[in-house]
């Protein structure tokens, strides 16, 4: 597993994930309700008095993961410090400059969109 989260792309890509999720799932939460619809139905609001498992298995299910994310994230950066003091050439051969003024570039755009929203 530290293998994996030791990769230059990991921390970027759980941390982006993981604040869309909790967004998504705060919004839910704050917002009281969120509508389904169903493949051959009407739409249903799913709400605290509607349905409330799955409204509080959906909501604070996708704000938790998000979370979640966003702190494996973290221990994915720590791994990636760990990999590049160790020298371990073979899980990371040091930075790509471009490649990370364009991760940088796209996580503040991206938390910049989520702020603006």
């Amino acid at each position: 597993m530290r293998k994996l989260l030791a990769h230059p792309i990991a921390a970027p890509f759980l941390f982006i994930f993981g604040i869309v999720l909790s967004q998504l799932g705060y919004g839910y939460l704050q917002r009281g309700s969120f509508p389904y619809t169903p493949r051959d139905a009407p739409t249903q609001i799913i709400s605290p008095t509607n349905r409330p498992a799955v409204y509080w298995a959906v909501s604070a299910g996708m704000f938790l993961f998000g979370i979640l994310l966003v702190l494996v994230s973290a221990y994915a950066v720590l791994c990636l410090v760990r990999a590049y003091r160790a020298g371990e050439a073979q899980v990371f051969r040091g930075p790509n400059r471009l490649g990370l003024i364009m991760i940088i570039l796209a996580s503040i755009l991206t938390i910049l969109a989520i702020i603006l929203r």
